[in-house]
Protein backbone atom coordinates (compact mmCIF):
# COMPACT_ATOMS: atom_id res chain seq x y z
CA UNK A 1 0.00 0.00 0.00
CA UNK A 2 2.85 2.65 0.64
CA UNK A 3 4.39 2.34 -2.67
CA UNK A 4 0.98 2.85 -4.26
CA UNK A 5 0.22 5.82 -1.85
CA UNK A 6 4.12 7.25 -2.60
CA UNK A 7 3.48 7.08 -6.42
CA UNK A 8 6.83 6.29 -6.98
CA UNK A 9 6.06 5.76 -10.61
CA UNK A 10 4.02 8.10 -11.65
CA UNK A 11 5.29 10.79 -13.52
CA UNK A 12 3.97 13.46 -12.91
CA UNK A 13 5.40 13.21 -9.33
CA UNK A 14 8.82 12.61 -10.26
CA UNK A 15 11.60 15.05 -9.94
CA UNK A 16 13.39 16.24 -13.17
CA UNK A 17 17.07 14.88 -12.89
CA UNK A 18 18.45 18.11 -13.71
CA UNK A 19 16.82 19.56 -10.52
CA UNK A 20 18.53 17.63 -8.15
CA UNK A 21 21.73 18.34 -6.09
CA UNK A 22 25.41 16.64 -7.57
CA UNK A 23 26.43 14.56 -5.38
CA UNK A 24 29.50 16.40 -4.58
CA UNK A 25 26.92 18.92 -3.73
CA UNK A 26 25.44 16.88 -1.57
CA UNK A 27 28.85 15.70 0.22
CA UNK A 28 29.53 19.17 0.61
CA UNK A 29 26.10 20.05 2.48
CA UNK A 30 26.15 17.22 4.27
CA UNK A 31 29.91 17.38 5.69
CA UNK A 32 29.85 21.17 6.63
CA UNK A 33 33.07 21.24 4.07
CA UNK A 34 31.47 25.44 3.73
CA UNK A 35 32.76 27.66 0.39
CA UNK A 36 34.87 24.79 -1.53
CA UNK A 37 35.23 24.26 -5.05
CA UNK A 38 32.31 21.92 -5.87
CA UNK A 39 34.20 20.98 -9.63
CA UNK A 40 37.63 20.08 -7.74
CA UNK A 41 35.31 17.97 -5.37
CA UNK A 42 34.06 16.20 -8.10
CA UNK A 43 37.12 15.52 -9.90
CA UNK A 44 38.36 13.95 -6.50
CA UNK A 45 35.52 11.59 -6.31
CA UNK A 46 35.29 10.49 -9.82
CA UNK A 47 39.19 9.82 -8.92
CA UNK A 48 38.20 7.92 -5.59
CA UNK A 49 35.44 5.88 -7.67
CA UNK A 50 38.01 4.81 -10.91
CA UNK A 51 40.89 3.86 -8.18
CA UNK A 52 39.31 2.02 -5.49
CA UNK A 53 36.32 0.61 -6.81
CA UNK A 54 37.12 -3.11 -7.90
Amino acid sequence: KAFIRSKLWAVESQIDRRELPSFAEILRDHAALGECDLDELQRELDHRVESTLH
